[in-house]
C-alpha cells in the first residue's frame, strides 16, 4: 500500500513538474516578489490584442504566445486586463511592480504605467532608479528616460537579457499635469500599462507586487541560486496547488517569495 502511494504521488508529481512550468522569481537582496498573474493558459501562436482581451489604440495590433511568454512588437503598446479585487488588495501594501521580461539581439527599451482605481493614470518619471535582475540573481541599477514617442519614462533592456524587472513605485507621477506622486493610501494598481521602444520586441512573463527595499549584498550575489536553474523546482507545486481564477486566458496567481 505504502509503495502505491509512493509511486502515485510520484506520478502525480511528473505530471505537475511536466505541465507547470511557472518558477519562482530572482529578486535583489531585501525584496520580496508576490505573482499576480501569467499567461500559461494562453494557446501558443500570433493572437491580436483583442483575442487576449487586452487594451490598445488599435486592437487588431498582434502579440506572439510561446509557452506562457508574450512578445510585443517594437514601438508597441496597450494593457493588461484589469487586476481582481485580491490582486488590488496585495498590490495596496506593496512597494513596487515586477515582470519577467527578455530582448533579442537588438535588446529593446520599455516603459510600465498603470491606471489606478481612481482613473488617474500613472507612468515612469525621468532619472529613477528600476532594477535589472538576471537568471543568476546580478543585480543592474536602470536609469529611467524621457521617451517622446509615449511621452513618459522608460529604460533599457539589453541585448540577449533575460530575467526580472523592478519598478519602485516612487518611481512614478500621475500622468495629468500635476505629476503628482502614487500614494497606495487613497488608490492602488488596477491596470497595467505596458510600452515598447522603437529598438526591438520585448517578451513579457509573469507579472508582480513586491514589498521590500534593495539592499546591496558584500558578497557580490544578490540573491539565491535560480531556481529556474533546476530541472523541478519544488515550488512549482504551491502554483499547481494554489486557487486560481483565469479571465480571458490570464491566470491570476498569488505566491510570495
Amino acid at each position: 500500500m505504502k509503495k502505491s502511494l509512493i509511486i502515485l504521488a510520484a506520478a502525480v508529481l511528473t505530471l505537475i513538474l511536466g505541465t507547470v512550468s511557472l518558477a519562482a522569481p530572482v529578486t535583489p537582496n531585501g525584496i520580496q516578489a508576490t505573482a499576480l498573474m501569467d499567461f500559461t493558459n494562453l494557446e501558443n501562436g500570433e493572437k491580436t490584442m483583442g483575442d487576449l482581451g487586452f487594451w490598445s489604440v488599435d486592437m487588431s495590433k498582434t502579440v506572439t504566445i510561446n509557452n506562457g511568454l508574450i512578445t510585443v512588437n517594437a514601438g508597441d503598446w496597450g494593457a493588461f486586463p484589469s487586476f481582481g479585487d485580491d490582486e488590488k488588495n496585495i498590490l495596496k501594501s506593496a512597494d513596487g511592480l515586477g515582470f519577467y521580461v527578455a530582448a533579442g539581439e537588438a535588446g529593446g527599451g520599455i516603459g510600465c504605467g498603470f491606471n489606478s482605481d481612481t482613473t488617474v493614470n500613472y507612468v515612469l518619471a525621468q532619472d529613477k532608479t528600476a532594477y535589472l535582475v538576471d537568471k543568476d540573481g546580478n543585480v543592474t541599477e536602470a536609469t529611467t528616460y524621457f521617451y517622446a514617442d509615449t511621452g513618459q519614462g522608460i529604460i533599457d533592456i539589453p541585448a540577449n537579457f533575460a530575467g526580472y524587472v523592478y519598478f519602485p513605485y516612487e518611481s512614478y507621477i500621475a500622468n495629468d499635469g500635476t505629476k503628482a506622486a502614487f500614494d497606495t493610501a487613497s488608490q492602488t494598481v488596477a491596470t497595467l500599462i505596458f510600452s515598447t521602444s522603437t529598438t526591438g520586441n520585448i517578451t513579457y512573463g509573469e507579472i508582480y507586487a513586491y514589498s521590500g527595499e534593495y539592499t546591496p549584498d558584500d558578497s557580490g550575489k544578490d540573491d539565491d541560486k535560480d531556481p529556474s536553474a533546476e530541472d523541478g523546482d519544488i515550488s512549482v507545486l504551491a502554483y499547481a496547488a494554489a486557487a486560481i481564477s483565469c479571465l480571458g486566458g490570464i491566470t491570476f496567481i498569488r505566491k510570495k517569495r
